[in-house]
């Protein structure tokens, strides 16, 4: 590097750590930066668990894949509180609501001060030390979604994404808030039963009825059955399935 170089470079330094001393003498002294000071501490804005939630689900097969729709999932995790998504979605809420009464504040408290400000260097300096110094709106929480199906090999792969924002899932948590019951869950929950779990429960349960014992030689026809329904929030999985004959099966849901 030649001499007019190292010149330029020490030159900007200078300016630059000049810049610093300026900004940081403007910032201590200004009255208008403590007032929003303080008026930021006024404002408490809550924590999230998680800012970025990632949500995978594979399906048992390339039909259900296609058949499987974002909204679904999503609700069904909102639904079920799944990595506490729900909880942090109503934190979200309250945050945007406390937001919109903080930039009412802030708005006022800039309108007071364009008023009375001048076209001086510390006016103008100041104007940008209050920018930086403004709660930023960072409140949104995002989902990544990834549907996918492999096949049992891992021969075939196939997947589908999606990516949710801040008011996406406000949309959808007002959607689940006007559901009834365990709809969502109950269609989510429908759709992971497969045979290959129907024949893990009935070769569990020796192919008979759980209440009579009718077995499947003696002619029974057995049915995989939700021990907790699915519509009161039952899930597909082996300690709330069991094995009943028809006419059990018919009785069980007469009751």
């Amino acid at each position: 590097m030649n001499t007019t170089g190292i010149i330029i470079i020490i030159i900007f330094l200078m300016l630059l750590f000049i810049c610093t001393i300026i900004i940081k003498k403007v910032v201590s002294s200004s009255e208008n930066i403590e007032k929003l000071k303080k008026i930021n501490e006024n404002y408490c804005f809550k924590q999230y668990d998680l800012k970025v939630f990632i949500i995978k689900h594979r399906t048992k097969s390339l039909s259900a894949l296609r058949k499987l729709s974002f909204d679904d999932v999503v609700l069904y995790n909102i639904e079920n509180n799944i990595k506490l998504l729900r909880d942090n979605i109503e934190k979200m809420i309250l945050n945007k609501q406390k937001y919109k009464e903080y930039l009412n504040e802030y708005n006022n408290f800039k309108n007071e001060i364009e008023l009375n400000s001048d076209k001086s260097i510390f006016s103008k300096i100041e104007k940008i030390a209050i920018q930086f110094t403004k709660i930023s709106n960072r409140f949104d929480i995002i989902v990544k979604m990834k549907l996918y199906y492999k096949s049992p090999k891992g021969r075939n792969y196939y997947q589908k994404k999606k990516k949710l924002k801040g008011k996406d899932l406000i949309e959808y948590y007002n959607i689940w808030k006007k559901k009834k019951g365990y709809q969502i869950s109950a269609k989510f929950e429908r759709s992971k039963m497969s045979d290959s779990i129907r024949y893990d429960v009935l070769k569990r349960d020796n192919f008979s009825c759980k209440i009579c014992g009718a077995t499947s030689r003696e002619g029974a026809k057995l049915h995989v059955d939700h021990i907790i329904p699915v519509s009161k929030g039952g899930k597909t999985e082996m300690n709330n399935l069991q094995t009943l004959c028809e006419r059990c099966n018919l009785g069980k849901s007469n009751k």
